[in-house]
């Protein structure tokens, strides 16, 4: 399970890197990727990847130009790791 979370998230970052980071890519990271991982990848093994993927989420939401959203994906993250 910890594997195919990595590799979601890794999905994620070759979203973002073919699509110069442009709005698209970002909406397709989070929908395809970061956001799969952040949501549905919540038991115990996982936890560093729901973390990374939230960070990655709050990345995009601030591309996006939603801070609010960027925020809370930090805080939720910050929540998660302790």
């Amino acid at each position: 399970r910890v594997s195919s979370a990595e590799a979601t998230l890794m999905r994620g970052d070759i979203i973002m890197h073919d699509g110069a980071a442009s709005p698209e890519a970002c909406r397709k990271a989070l929908k395809d990727s970061y956001l799969r991982v952040a949501l549905m990848y919540n038991d115990t093994p996982c936890i560093a990847q729901r973390c990374k993927a939230m960070r990655k989420c709050a990345e995009a939401f601030e591309k996006l130009g939603d801070a609010e959203k960027a925020q809370r994906m930090r805080a939720d993250a910050a929540k998660l790791a302790n």
